[in-house]
């Protein structure tokens, strides 16, 4: 039995945990809740198989499938003595396990990269394949590689990660029905994926757009610093621009209009003169 969860461990296990951690080079994921830590366990077995798989087609093509006669006496580890097993092919599980962790590491790598390439696409449309630097052969067939890994490892990605790829502005509805306009900093989460806080700078607190075009309050009130915001103080967010706050520029110029066109006298010729601006 100790045995096999130790096979266990190093082949449905451990590739697992190093494809997250070399995709975390460039993604951020999280931990999933599980009961406990055998389900754990069986929830990295899936990925690790595949890669299993990956590394056998791999080393078989490198020895023009000699190692086939090798893994065709695989049964013996789980029948009878495994330590005979290695001793006989020593060196074929030593070189498959180096394989099998240098596939697990690429794969993560590339899984992670191809990732970061797309969160800061998001908000732009497609990525064209000339985009990221590299032929556009090599982009798809990464694409297909990220595609498959999605497939695992989806549920993991941190929701807000894409939000601090690039420079972020975003608008904030609180709990309390405060309104802010900020560039996304950061965000705080626990080992298992929970936001906790998130940061804003270049704050802006948005108030009463009536009470502002009457002129008895600011419209846009900036703040200084950083501005920290727990998760459960949040109603809502959504993204605004990216780079620039064209938005709010663009707000600033509906409020300056909206000002001038109820200071101007309404004659006929002030009408006039508002339907022309609004052309």
């Amino acid at each position: 039995m100790a045995q096999l969860f130790v096979a266990f461990v190093l082949l449905l296990y451990v590739p697992a945990l190093v494809f997250r951690f070399l995709a975390n080079v460039n993604v951020d994921l999280s931990s999933r809740k599980f009961a406990n830590q055998i389900e754990d366990f069986f929830a990295a077995a899936a990925p690790s198989l595949l890669l299993n798989i990956i590394a056998a087609i791999v080393l078989n093509t490198i020895t023009v499938w000699t190692f086939l006669d090798v893994t065709a006496s695989l049964p013996q580890l789980m029948l009878s003595d495994w330590t005979l097993f290695l001793r006989l092919h020593l060196w074929w599980c030593f070189w498959y396990y180096i394989l099998l962790m240098a596939t697990a590491a690429i794969s993560g790598f590339i899984y992670g990269w191809v990732d970061l390439q797309l969160s800061e696409w998001a908000l732009e449309g497609p990525v064209p394949d000339d985009a990221v630097g590299i032929p556009a052969e090599f982009w798809r067939w990464a694409r297909a590689t990220h595609s498959v890994w999605h497939v695992f490892f989806e549920p993991e990605k941190v929701p807000l990660f894409s939000l601090i790829t690039q420079p972020t502005y975003v608008f904030v509805k609180t709990t309390d029905g405060r309104k802010i306009h900020g560039l996304f900093d950061r965000y705080d989460r626990t080992s298992d994926g929970q936001i906790t806080t998130i940061r804003l700078a270049e704050v802006t607190r948005i108030q009463d757009w009536k009470a502002a075009v009457a002129g008895t309050e600011q419209y846009f009130v900036p703040l200084s610093g950083t501005l920290v915001l727990k998760w459960e103080q949040i109603a809502d967010i959504n993204v605004a621009d990216l780079y620039a706050p064209n938005t709010l520029n663009r707000l600033q110029t509906d409020l300056n209009a909206a000002i001038q066109a109820k200071n101007t006298p309404r004659t006929i010729l002030g009408r006039m003169i508002r339907f022309f601006r609004r052309k």
